[in-house]
C-alpha cells in the first residue's frame, strides 16, 4: 500500500488499475479505525513511499510482504514465544496449534468474506470489496456499480465487529 493510495479527507484508498492483479482500480472505503491506524504509521513511514516498511528494507524503501504477516502468526504459535492462551488454541481436527497450515494472512480474506455473507451483507458489495471480477463478461461488461453506501457501511461495521472481537465483547 502506498500513501499516495489515501485520500484521508475522504476516508478512501484508491489502488490504480497499474498495481491491481486483475487491471481494474479497486476503491476502498476507509473506516475511522483504519485511518486511525493510517494516521499512527503515517508518523514512522508518512515521507516514504509504502505504509507499512520492511525493517530489512526501510533503506531501500520496499514495502512489508504478505509472508511477512504469515511469519508473524508462525511466530505467534511457536510454543518458544506463544502467550499461554495462543498455546491453548488447537484444532480439534489435528489436536495441533493453530498456524500456517490453518491460517495465513490470505486466509483472512477467506474469513472476512465468510463472516460478512453470513452476516447477509449484499453478495455484490463483498464480491467487490474483495477486488473480484465477476465469471459473467456480460453482466461485468454493463454493470459499473461500485456500491459505495453499502461498502462503506459494511466496512464500518466490520471495523466494529474486529474492535469488539479485540475486547472480547
Amino acid at each position: 500500500m502506498k500513501w499516495a493510495y489515501i485520500d484521508f479527507d475522504a476516508a478512501l484508498m484508491t489502488i490504480p488499475k497499474e498495481a491491481m492483479k486483475m487491471g481494474k482500480e479497486l476503491k476502498v472505503p476507509l473506516a475511522d479505525q483504519a485511518l486511525a491506524i493510517l494516521n499512527e504509521a503515517h508518523k514512522d513511514t508518512g515521507e516514504l513511499e509504502y505504509v507499512f516498511m520492511s525493517t530489512i528494507g526501510i533503506g531501500k524503501n520496499k514495502p512489508i510482504g504478505e509472508s511477512a504477516t504469515t511469519n508473524a502468526i508462525r511466530r505467534m504459535i511457536d510454543p518458544r514465544t506463544a502467550t499461554n492462551a495462543i498455546r491453548r488454541m488447537i484444532d480439534p481436527r489435528t489436536g495441533k496449534s493453530f498456524g500456517t497450515g490453518f491460517m495465513t494472512s490470505h486466509g483472512f480474506r477467506h474469513t472476512a468474506s465468510t463472516i460478512l455473507n453470513e452476516l447477509e451483507y449484499p453478495a455484490d458489495a463483498i464480491e467487490l470489496q474483495m477486488a473480484h471480477v465477476t465469471q459473467n463478461v456480460v453482466r461485468d461488461t454493463y454493470n459499473k456499480a461500485q456500491l459505495m453506501p453499502a461498502r462503506t457501511m459494511m466496512m464500518r461495521e466490520w471495523a466494529i465487529l474486529i474492535d469488539g472481537l479485540i475486547n472480547n465483547n
